[in-house]
C-alpha cells in the first residue's frame, strides 16, 4: 500500500519515522529501499537523529552516507530486538542451580563455576566462543561419607570455594576414628555446613566447618583472594534472626596480600574497626592425586580463619540502626581490593549497604553505611540515588590534568533513584571525579575506588528502564569497554549503547537534540529483547556484544551483533564434562 503512494509522500513517511523504523521499512522491499536510500536529504535527516559527529559529511556520496548511517545504527543497537541471536546450552536435562553457581563477576577471565541441582560436584568451565568448555570437576573429599548439597561457590585468585551441606550416610559402617567422620556424626539430621577450598595449582583441598552456626543456614557467601571470606547466616527457624560474619587470616598471613599503590583515598569514607571474636573452626586438608579422586584426609595444624561478627539482628539485638527493616543480606560482594563489603538485600537491584573492613580492632562492629547519594536529576529536583560500582574510568596526568600538580580521575557508574512521593524510578549514568596530588603519578587503575566518593553528577538517563517488582530485583551488567549497559528483569533483557568517553567529558554535538528529554538529560534509547526464560545471573563475556546468563532453561548466550538473524537455538551437551 505504501509503495502505491507518490514518491514525495513515501519519503515524507520515511522522514517522520525514527531511525530504527526507517531502516526496517527500507529493507522491506526493493522499491522502498530505492526510495529510502537515494534521497540525500532523507539520509542526512536520519543521520542527524543518530548519535555521532556531523563533521565531514558533505564530502561523502549519498551511498556512503547511508553506509555510515547503517554503521551508526548497528553501534546504537537499532533493531537488536529483531536480529539478536539466543543460544541455550542444555546439559542433558540437568538444571542449573542459580544460587550455587558463580557467573556474574569471576576473578578468572571468562571462567565460571557451574552447579546443578541434585549434583554433588561443581564444574569449573571456560565461557567463550558462544559455548562452554569444561576444565575441571571439583568434588568434595567427603563425597564417599555422605550426601553433599552445594550451597554457594566463589572464586579467588588461586582457586575456588565451595560451600556445601554434608549429611553422613546413616546406614554405612564408617571409620569413627577418622576426624572428618567424628565431626560429621556429631551433626544433626540436617547435616553440617562445610567450606571446601580447591587450590587449582596444587590440587589441594582444604575443609572448614562452622561449629557456632549449627542452627543457621548460609544464604550468601563471598571470598576475597585467600585471606578472607564472608557468610550471611539466617536462623533455620526464625527468619528475623540473621547475621554476617567475616572470616580472616591472622595479621602475618594477611600481609602477604597488601594492596598495590592506588589513587589518593583522602576523599573516601573513614574506616571503622571491629574486635575479633574467638571460636573454633576445624581445618582439614586432603590432597588430590588427580582432578577426579581424593587420596587422603589429614589434619592441618596451620593458621585458621578468625571470625568477626559484622552485623547481627535478632529478637533482642540489632548491631546497627541502619539494618532496621532491610531483612537479611541475600548477596555479599567484596569491593575495593577487599577493603569494603557490599550488602545486597531482597528485591534491590544494586547493593544497599556497605562496610569498611580494612582494619578491625577496636569497636564492636564496623558501621553499616547506606548506599545513598543525593544528586540533581534536574535543576529543580534532587533525587537520592543508589550508585553501583563504576564500570568506566579515565585517568589524566601532567598537562592533560586540569589542575597543576595533580592527576585527574573520572568515574562513570549506574545509579537508580525512586521519587519519594510519586514513586517513579529512573536509572541514570553518573560521574564522580578526584584530583589526587601526584607530582610523579604511579597510580593503578582501580574502578572499585570510584565507589568512595560522595559527589556525583547525573550525565544521562537510561531510557525505558523499569525496576523489577519481583523479589530478586533487576540485574545490571556492563561490557568490558563500557560501551554497553544491560539490565535483566524476569524474562526481559534491555541493552543500552553508549559512548562512555563522550558522556564523561560532556562533549556536545555527539547526541542529537531529539535525544534530550524533559529533564534536560541525554536519554539513551533501549533495545528491549524478550526471552523465553527467566534470568537469574547476567554478565557480558569478553566481547562487547555478547551476554551470558543463567536461566531456568539453562545457560543462555545472547549475541546482539547486527550480523544475527534473530534465531533461537538449543545446544545439547550430553557428556559435556568430556567436551
Amino acid at each position: 500500500m505504501v509503495c502505491n503512494l507518490p514518491t514525495e509522500l513515501v519519503q515524507l513517511v520515511l522522514r517522520s519515522c525514527d531511525t530504527a523504523t526507517y531502516l526496517q521499512l527500507a529493507f522491506c522491499c526493493r522499491s522502498l529501499f530505492e526510495l529510502a536510500t537515494t534521497s540525500r536529504e532523507l539520509v542526512l535527516h536520519q543521520l542527524r537523529q543518530t548519535p555521532g559527529s556531523m563533521d565531514g559529511l558533505k564530502a561523502l556520496s549519498t551511498n556512503e552516507l547511508f553506509q555510515l548511517l547503517m554503521k551508526r545504527s548497528h553501534q546504537e543497537l537499532f533493531g537488536a530486538e529483531h536480529f539478536s541471536e539466543r543460544k541455550f546450552i542444555d546439559f542433558h536435562g540437568q538444571k542449573l542451580d542459580a544460587r550455587a553457581s558463580t557467573l556474574e563477576v569471576p576473578v578468572l577471565k571468562n571462567r565460571a563455576l557451574l552447579a546443578f541441582k541434585g549434583d554433588e560436584s561443581v564444574y569449573l568451565v571456560d565461557i567463550r566462543a558462544g559455548t562452554v568448555w569444561p576444565r575441571r570437576r571439583l568434588e568434595s573429599p567427603a563425597k564417599h561419607l555422605g550426601n553433599i548439597e552445594v550451597l554457594h561457590t566463589s572464586f579467588n585468585i588461586h582457586g575456588a570455594y565451595v560451600l556445601h551441606q554434608f549429611r553422613p550416610f546413616p546406614d554405612k559402617e564408617l571409620d569413627t576414628t577418622h576426624p572428618f567422620v567424628q565431626q560429621a556424626l556429631r551433626s544433626k539430621s540436617h547435616g553440617d555446613v562445610f567450606l571446601a577450598y580447591h587450590e587449582f595449582a596444587t590440587g589441594t583441598v582444604l575443609l572448614y566447618s562452622f561449629h557456632d552456626q549449627m542452627e543457621y543456614d548460609p544464604i550468601a557467601f563471598a571470598a576475597h583472594r585467600s585471606e578472607k571470606f564472608a557468610i550471611s547466616w539466617q536462623h533455620r527457624h526464625n527468619a528475623q534472626d540473621h547475621q554476617v560474619v567475616l572470616y580472616t587470616l591472622d595479621d602475618h598471613d594477611h600481609n602477604l596480600y597488601e594492596d598495590e599503590e592506588d589513587e589518593d583515598d583522602s576523599q573516601g569514607e573513614r574506616s571503622e574497626q571491629n574486635q575479633p571474636q574467638e571460636t573454633e573452626i576445624s581445618q582439614i586438608i586432603c590432597t588430590e592425586h588427580s582432578s577426579w579422586k581424593i587420596a587422603s584426609i589429614l589434619i592441618l595444624p596451620g593458621s585458621t580463619y578468625d571470625p568477626t561478627l559484622l552485623t547481627e539482628m535478632n529478637d533482642t539485638r540489632t548491631s546497627d540502626a541502619a539494618l532496621e527493616g532491610k531483612g537479611p543480606t541475600m548477596k555479599l560482594t567484596f569491593n575495593d581490593r577487599g577493603g569494603q563489603l557490599l550488602h545486597h538485600y531482597r528485591g534491590h537491584t544494586l547493593f544497599s549497604s556497605f562496610q569498611r573492613i580494612h582494619s578491625i580492632s577496636t569497636v564492636p562492629e564496623p558501621n553499616v553505611r547506606d548506599n545513598t547519594c543525593v544528586a540533581a536529576y534536574t535543576s529543580a529536583l534532587m533525587l537520592q540515588f543508589s550508585i553501583g560500582i563504576p564500570f568506566f574510568a579515565t585517568h589524566r596526568t601532567g598537562d592533560q590534568s586540569p589542575r597543576m600538580g595533580t592527576c585527574h580521575w573520572q568515574y562513570l557508574a549506574v545509579g537508580i533513584a525512586t521519587h519519594r512521593v510519586e514513586h517513579w524510578t529512573v536509572a541514570c549514568l553518573l560521574r564522580s571525579e578526584s584530583f589526587p596530588q601526584a607530582h610523579r603519578c604511579t597510580h593503578v587503575m582501580n574502578l572499585d575506588r570510584g565507589r568512595r566518593f560522595d559527589d556525583w553528577l547525573v550525565l544521562a538517563q537510561l531510557g525505558g528502564y523499569q525496576e523489577s517488582n519481583t523479589s530478586h530485583g533487576s540485574l545490571i551488567a556492563a561490557s568490558p569497554l563500557g560501551t554497553r549497559v544491560a539490565s535483566a528483569s524476569w524474562k526481559t533483557v534491555t541493552v543500552w549503547a553508549l559512548e562512555p568517553q563522550v558522556l564523561i567529558d560532556e562533549e556536545t554535538g555527539h547526541y542529537p537534540e531529539s535525544w534530550i528529554n524533559s529533564a534536560e538529560l541525554t536519554e539513551l534509547r533501549p533495545a528491549v529483547i524478550q526471552l523465553e526464560a527467566v534470568c537469574s545471573q547476567l554478565r557480558f563475556t569478553d566481547k562487547e556484544d555478547e551476554l551470558v546468563a543463567i536461566t531456568d532453561r539453562g545457560l543462555l548466550f545472547l549475541d546482539i551483533r547486527p550480523s544475527g538473524r534473530g534465531a533461537q537455538t538449543v545446544e545439547l551437551r550430553k557428556s559435556w564434562m568430556q567436551g
